[in-house]
């Protein structure tokens, strides 16, 4: 386990990367940042001491920064470029420069555990502990997600599709379609997917976590 000053600079490094500063950016929220920060640390050692509400603070947290997504949906094109390239290494270290970014972010911490599982990386059960609390947290939110009552809470139609995936287990050839639909002020990812009987909607309670995100309809 690392020493509280390894912590402690840890903390100031993510600072300084998540803002792009030479030094840590420091607002009137010093304490609820360094709080952030923190927790993001734990959680990027895997500290199993990490609670459920710990992690959910993490995930569902603010982020005020007006280019996350163009930077994370840069990350994911490189690093699925290199990985058809079959340049893994190189893959991993983008994913982990995303990461740093943003250590919850669910669709590249999923590429790093297949990449250090394929590479043999000490890595791996980093990841997995990653993902699986990510996906457990989630799951604790809502119910079985057939009614918009019981919807599962998730930051974005790609984690809701994640979950669908690693958690529901449902095969992706089952996947008929995704859509977003605003109700009573709420935005909803909705899942359709092939069943014995025919098909049935998932839904998932978007909570946007980026200050300038808009909704959008997609579909599969």
């Amino acid at each position: 386990m690392p020493t509280a000053e390894q912590l402690e600079q840890m903390r100031l490094d993510s600072i300084r990367l998540r803002t792009g500063g030479a030094e840590p950016i420091r607002q009137a929220s010093q304490q609820t940042t360094q709080q952030m920060e923190l927790l993001a640390t734990r959680f990027r050692q895997a500290d199993s001491t990490l609670t459920r509400s710990e992690i959910k603070e993490l995930y569902f947290a603010t982020d005020e920064r007006a280019d996350t997504e163009s930077f994370l949906n840069k990350i994911e094109r490189e690093a699925d470029e290199l990985i058809n390239q079959k340049k893994l290494s190189e893959a991993l270290q983008v994913v982990q420069q995303g990461l740093w970014r943003t250590p919850t972010h669910i669709g590249l911490i999923k590429r790093g555990c297949d990449l250090s599982l394929h590479l043999k990386s000490n890595r791996f059960d980093s990841y997995m502990y990653q993902l699986v609390e990510l996906l457990s947290m989630l799951a604790h939110t809502g119910g079985n997600t057939l009614t918009r009552e019981k919807a599962v809470s998730v930051r974005s139609a790609s984690d809701a599709l994640l979950f669908e995936i690693h958690w529901n287990e449902t095969p992706r050839e089952d996947i008929l379609s995704t859509r977003e639909e605003k109700v009573d002020g709420k935005t909803y990812s909705i899942i359709t997917i092939r069943t014995g009987k025919g098909s049935e909607d998932h839904y998932y309670l978007l909570r946007s976590t980026s200050t300038s995100a808009t909704p959008r309809t997609t579909a599969r």
